[in-house]
């Protein structure tokens, strides 16, 4: 069927040298390097309080199979869909990845903090925690 869409989710995705390896949420939490600014220096690293990475992976191939299917009204041809775990996950880290990348910024932990606004964080009260 020519109009076929179909959709593989893995780790890796399906080329590269990583690709024959298994995956869940924690590992690529780990490789994605998320576990390493997540919490405080006496902390980290910790891996997010929810499956992060398998939710924006399951997100990312949603996105993706709507948008082949749009494609397919309009060509008549469909598409596979081959989406890697870690690439969702590094899309999502944005400016840790920027800072790195662009400014050569080693991500650190930072607790609640938060280096591009201030105040940052949960600040406690008389009357409880303001977020």
């Amino acid at each position: 069927n020519p109009r076929l869409v179909y959709c593989a989710i893995s780790g890796f995705g399906k080329d590269g040298p990583l690709s024959g390896r298994p995956a869940y949420d924690q590992i690529i939490q780990g490789i994605s390097g998320v576990m390493s600014v997540t919490g405080d220096d006496a902390s980290a690293p910790l891996r997010v309080g929810y499956p992060i990475s398998d939710t924006v992976g399951g997100i990312t191939a949603a996105l993706a199979v709507t948008a082949c299917l749009l494609g397919t009204q309009r060509t008549g041809q469909g598409c596979m869909v081959d989406v890697s775990m870690l690439e969702s996950t590094l899309a999502t880290m944005g400016w840790v990845v920027s800072n790195y990348l662009n400014a050569g910024v080693t991500p650190h932990p930072m607790g609640n903090q938060n280096f591009t606004a201030a105040p940052s964080g949960t600040f406690r009260t008389g009357d409880g925690l303001i977020n």
